[in-house]
């Protein structure tokens, strides 16, 4: 998997104490999930076959990202189960 931190979040001070190797500049570090860009942090979340749409907005949310559509999901506004 590649993940990539996202330069404005690598020196915040929130912290989830997940880590990852993500990509930051041109070196790796171990980045905790929280610095990572919105796509990477979409790519964690669905490493392991997850397919939760309520809860990938969920954590976006609340780690300040803008909301991500699926290319796939109508633009249509469906029924949440949250």
């Amino acid at each position: 998997m590649n993940f990539t931190v996202d330069p404005k979040r690598r020196e915040s001070p929130i912290r989830i104490g997940i880590k990852v190797l993500a990509k930051a500049g041109r070196t790796y570090i171990a980045a905790d999930i929280a610095q990572l860009t919105g796509p990477s942090l979409l790519r964690y979340l669905r490493h392991s076959g997850g397919d939760n749409p309520c809860a990938e907005a969920l954590v976006l949310k609340m780690l300040g990202h803008s909301p991500v559509r699926r290319p796939t999901e109508p633009a249509k506004r469906r029924r949440s189960h949250c």
